[in-house]
């Protein structure tokens, strides 16, 4: 340095800050004696990107001329302040810290008014923790301090009494704790750290540094303040550069623009001011550099100015995607675009900023690696996300809370589990054990003595169907589960009493039993990259470090009053949550991808082209998450500065982007949320209002035409890169990847976009075309499998994708087993109970079902036998609990003997009405009837076989026969020869379809179940019956909406009752059509309709189900991730699809 003092350098933001810097002191950044000396400086960023970035520049400009550790965060910076001071108390850490609290609050409960609900709410222990942090920002250390802050004369009129007395007990009990136990906490260290450069100086403790350098920084709490002070009073020199415009004179054009976005550095400017006497400041001129987006930035906010730079790389631009997923896509894109052609920029010249990353991390993750865009995300991701630590914390889970079954699965299947194996059994891996425990109907949670109880009960009942081996195999899952939960017996009581270090302890124990560590560390015979290697051994160490900050830390706390001994599960649960909030980034060398950050991180840094995302009114400007007690306007009260009191922050770090950005700028937003439309940021309100005197453009990035468009998509790479051999990608993508990732990146973008932009008739949208491909698909149809069941054929019909995954390959998604009964089982129960019921009632003589009565001694026998049947077959179902008391209640409730009054009518007394009403129009007389060859048929029971399958012959020899099992076949007593078949539906409420939908649906082939069951019986029952229609049947759980509904049928068949009585039936009298037209759709239509889909499905046509706009299966449908048709598509797909006839479902004939 030239001179010995303080100089502030004022300069507005602009891309090359820190270069300005260096080169304006280049004194400053001489080393001491010889090339390899200690430099004489300290240099404070506020981020650690910041940090690298200085680190780089330095390197860049100087070389190995600097060594040492010269650049560091704040937090750093006081860390070694408070070391070199020589501080006699131990740091507190913040795993420790919590656990202090909740100690607090436990032991305080009976004395606590304001506080006494929420000491058990969830989180509160680290809300408190947050809250006592802000005070001790504002220089609040003891319980006096605070309560006369919250008892002054404002704020005593403003902060509840009893919440400001129940602040000041916690707080002083908090501070007396880690006065007894010789601790502090983070701002504790931080006081010290301020009062060790007050009283000895920053040349004491900082000898060999002649030059203290802040750069970045626009804003510091007052504790930052007081130890900041210090540093800066009593350094030889000190450089503060400050990023902020000239202000303009009072009243000037721009003067209330430069008071709303640079209010924080004025405040900052005023706090050097103060810090020492010797200071001058500085004003650098702007530089004179073509950038666009510097001109853009002089307009922020203020309605005078030219137009932006208009063009693909150059300027502003607002985009509004459809939705999240959308956002991260169209940024992909454009980025690909930048990355390209003549003016490239290099990725590392980019930067995606999110205000709020963790709502975006997993999708940038997915999407950036699924279009080959190497990136490095600066937050990392929780060490409990890594997979070597997620298989540690699944055993604690599982241990934690009596082995449940899926908890257990996903440790057991980690790659870094070794499974016990006895001596003598088997080897079955993850997968067969799970399966094992799936077949015995396992749910988990209630200890390891009841899964082997479950297990061998299975294995009893497998005993007399299974062979040898199959037993053999069971008998090996059943020891391997043995040994496993024998290993975890130590964690499996959670309410066991231990000390940390005990816990500790046994935890390694079971990483070795479990061969975790090596497992995590080996590389055998390559097959395990060295990359993945390290960053397991890295997130082990990382593991290592919070156990032993976990245990050193509670037993920190036990020196005082608190607990020795800890339940194993609240250790347990501690330990998990500590490993969700460690963060960590695996160690990743890439440098050369693009960085994404949080909006906070862009503090002091510049880039060519930056994409703000996530732009929401309710994420930026953020809103104050410390208002957990004290809202803002009590902290004013008190005059305790918020860490988010305003958006000054985020409007000043808003408009800095406009002035740092070199080219381009893209802000966008998702413009909805599922179903509710989003409302963009307020920034985005000023800039349309402000940035220019026309509206910056808008592009729906959604449309069809601009997602679609291929020529568009490959203009970022160009055509050659379908060949990963000549892939030509830009200089920064080869120095980020090796050759095999490369590879990997060139096939991943060729099959994407081959995926994404392909015409509809094509592989990637479910085409099958290739000969050898076709006479495959044909062959899975030859005899026997060209019986189709309806059920099957209606699958076809829902969606032709999901039927070719199910039915050709033979991929089901693996059912889960619930702890109490599944919609499935439900309707499985039900159908039971009432073909139970009814059979009962056949009588062999009349050859009828006797009808319900409707009231009267036989309505009450009805009611009991019925209600016994519903029993017996409720006891042979093995459940318990509140949930299913609670089921099986309203299962029962209103029948004779089960009549509760604080419960309304059940699932059975609301079908017996509806049944006692219905008795005149049609009555039941076939149950569970089957149509199907006889010498094929499952069922044993020839009453059930009534008639034989439908035979269906193409035109190209072909030939299929459509079988099935229809639930129920009424006969109208009032009217001989007339027949209507019933197909039972489960609900828990209002039936999902609607009437005006069945026929549609009949006519256009989109349900076949109906109508070919009237076909099917039909033929079966002879020529002198005649189908009069079909309906759907409501098991529903709200008896209002139990009974036939969505009906389909012949209007001469229609009940002349439905007037009224029953809101279903007159609903439903929508649903019956003319007599010639009912036969042409049964004769004809439905015929055509079922030739039309084995012809699509012999030709190959698997085709996502898109021509529905009502359905929604898509949102629910297993197979979402494999065939992605997103919902937002489709409409641009049906548009596509209506040139391409034959290619889908047949339409409406006529």
């Amino acid at each position: 340095m030239s001179h010995q003092g303080f100089e502030i350098i004022i300069q507005p933001p602009h891309p090359r800050s820190s270069q300005a810097l260096m080169e304006r002191f280049p004194g400053a950044f001489q080393a001491g004696d010889g090339a390899w000396a200690a430099p004489r400086f300290l240099y404070l960023a506020p981020t650690r990107r910041k940090v690298e970035h200085i680190r780089e520049l330095l390197l860049e400009r100087f070389g190995g001329a600097l060594f040492g550790n010269c650049v560091m965060t704040l937090t750093d910076f006081f860390e070694r302040a408070r070391a070199a001071a020589g501080s006699a108390h131990d740091p507190l850490s913040s795993t420790a810290r919590l656990a202090l609290v909740e100690d607090i609050l436990g032991e305080l409960r009976p004395r606590l008014r304001y506080v006494t609900r929420a000491v058990a709410h969830h989180g509160l222990a680290r809300k408190i923790s947050t809250l006592f942090s802000e005070f001790k920002q504002n220089l609040i250390f003891s319980s006096g301090e605070l309560e006369a802050a919250l008892g002054n004369t404002d704020a005593r009129h403003i902060v509840p009494r009893d919440k400001a007395r129940d602040l000041v007990l916690i707080f002083g009990e908090y501070e007396r704790r880690l006065r007894a136990l010789e601790v502090q906490d983070a701002e504790d260290a931080q006081f010290s750290a301020g009062k060790a450069l007050d009283t000895q100086g920053f040349a004491a403790l900082f000898p060999q540094a002649h030059c203290l350098i802040l750069e970045g920084f626009y804003d510091f709490n007052p504790l930052q303040k007081y130890a900041l002070r210090g540093a800066i009073a009593s350094a030889p020199s000190a450089v503060a550069a400050l990023e902020m415009e000239p202000a303009p004179a009072p009243g000037a054009p721009g003067a209330w623009r430069w008071r709303r976005v640079f209010a924080l550095p004025e405040r900052t400017l005023q706090f050097y001011r103060s810090c020492r006497d010797d200071t001058r400041e500085t004003a650098l001129p702007a530089p004179n550099d073509p950038n666009p987006m510097r001109t853009a930035g002089a307009r922020l906010f203020r309605s005078a100015g030219g137009a932006a730079a208009a063009g693909p790389c150059g300027g502003a631009l607002l985009i509004s995607p459809r939705d999240q997923r959308a956002e991260v896509i169209e940024i992909a894109r454009r980025i690909k675009r930048l990355a390209s052609g003549p003016d490239a920029i290099p990725l590392s010249r980019m930067a995606v900023v999110f205000p709020a990353l963790e709502n975006y991390e997993l999708a940038v993750r997915e999407e950036f690696r699924r279009h080959g865009i190497p990136c490095r995300i600066s937050a990392g991701r929780p060490l409990g996300a890594s997979p070597v630590c997620g298989a540690i914390s699944a055993m604690l889970e599982a241990a934690r809370n009596g082995f449940p079954r899926a908890v257990m699965f996903r440790f057991l299947a980690s790659p870094f589990v070794r499974i016990p194996r006895p001596e003598g059994a088997g080897v079955p891996d993850a997968f067969e054990m799970d399966l094992a425990a799936r077949a015995a109907q396992i749910a988990g949670g209630s200890g390891a003595a009841a899964w082997i109880e479950t297990l061998r009960e299975h294995r009893g009942r497998a005993a007399r169907r299974a062979s040898p081996d199959e037993l053999d195999r069971l008998d090996a899952v059943i020891a391997c589960y043995d040994a496993a939960f024998r290993a975890l017996a130590p964690l499996g009581d959670p309410q066991a009493p231990m000390t940390p270090a005990a816990f500790a302890r046994i935890v390694r124990s079971l990483i070795r039993e479990f061969g975790i560590r090596n497992l995590a560390c080996e590389r055998a015979s390559g097959a395990v990259p060295p990359d993945e290697t390290r960053r397991n051994i890295r997130a082990l160490q990382a593991f290592e470090s919070v156990l032993d900050e976990l245990k050193s830390g509670l037993e920190l706390l036990a020196r005082g009053h608190g607990r020795a001994q800890r339940p194993a599960g609240e250790l347990a649960d501690m330990l998990r949550a500590a490993l969700a909030a460690e963060r960590f980034t695996g160690g990743a060398r890439l440098r050369g991808g693009v960085q994404v950050m949080g909006l906070l991180e862009t503090r002091g840094l510049d880039f060519d082209a930056v994409f703000l995302g996530g732009l929401l009114n309710d994420a930026f400007p953020k809103k104050d998450e410390a208002a957990f007690f004290l809202d803002n306007r009590e902290r004013a009260a008190a005059r305790i500065e918020s860490i988010r009191a305003d958006i000054s922050e985020d409007r000043f770090l808003f408009a800095r982007l406009f002035q740092t950005t070199h080219r381009q700028l893209v802000i966008s937003w998702p413009a909805q949320s599922g179903e509710k439309d989003n409302v963009p940021s307020l920034f985005i309100d000023e800039l349309r209002r402000h940035i220019c005197e026309t509206p910056a453009a808008e592009l729906a990035c959604a449309d069809a035409e601009h997602f679609y468009c291929r020529d568009d998509a490959c203009a970022a790479f160009g055509d050659d890169v379908a060949d990963p051999g000549t892939a030509s990608l830009p200089p920064d993508y080869a120095a980020a990847l090796d050759a095999d990732e490369l590879l990997f990146v060139a096939r991943n973008m060729d099959a994407e976009w081959e995926r994404r932009f392909s015409p509809l008739e094509s592989a990637f949208q479910g085409r099958i075309a290739s000969a050898a491909h076709l006479a495959l698909v044909r062959s899975a149809f030859a005899p026997p499998a060209n019986s189709l069941s309806v059920t099957a054929l209606e699958a076809y019909a829902r969606c032709p994708f999901r039927f070719f995954v199910s039915r050709l390959l033979g991929i089901e998604a693996m059912e889960e087993v619930e702890e109490d009964l599944s919609a499935r089982d439900r309707g499985t129960l039900l159908h039971a109970v009432v073909e139970q019921f009814y059979r009962e009632r056949y009588d062999e003589i009349s050859d009828r079902i006797a009808p319900v009565p409707a009231d009267g001694p036989g309505r009450e026998q009805a009611e009991r036998r019925l209600a016994e049947i519903a029993g017996r077959q409720l006891r042979a179902l093995r459940f318990s609990g509140v949930f299913w008391d609670a089921w099986r209640a309203a299962l029962l409730s209103g029948l004779a003997g089960h009549e509760r009054a604080d419960m309304a009518p059940g699932t059975l007394k609301a079908f017996l009405d509806f049944e006692a009403r219905d008795r005149d129009w049609c009555r039941p007389r076939y149950l569970e009837s089957a149509f199907d060859d006889r010498a094929a048929a499952r069922d044993p029971d020839p009453a059930r076989l009534l008639g034989p399958p439908l035979e269906m012959a193409l035109d190209d020899g072909a030939r299929f026969f459509i079988k099935g099992k229809v639930d129920r076949i009424d006969l109208a007593p009032g009217s001989p020869g007339l027949f209507f078949v019933v197909d039972y539906k489960t609900y828990a409420g209002e039936p999902g379809v609607k009437q005006a939908e069945m026929f549609d649906a009949v006519n256009t082939g989109r349900d076949f179940q109906l109508p070919v069951y009237m076909i099917l019986a039909g033929r079966a029952l002879g020529p002198q019956w005649r189908a009069a229609g079909g309906a759907l049947y409501a098991l529903s759980g709200v008896s209002k909406y139990t009974g036939k509904f969505a009906i389909f049928g012949s209007e001469e068949f229609r009940d002349p009752k439905s007037q009224g009585g029953n809101a279903v039936n007159s609903a439903a009298k929508k649903g019956f059509v003319p007599g010639e037209a009912f036969e042409e759709i049964l004769t004809v239509k439905v015929i055509e309709n079922i030739r039309a889909a084995l012809r699509a499905m012999l030709a190959g046509h698997f085709n996502p189900d898109i021509l529905d706009p009502k359905r929604k299966q898509c949102e629910y449908c297993e197979l979402g991730r494999t065939c992605r048709l997103k919902s937002a598509d489709t409409q641009t797909l049906r548009e596509a699809a209506a040139a391409l006839p034959g290619i889908y479902l047949p339409r409406p004939l006529g």
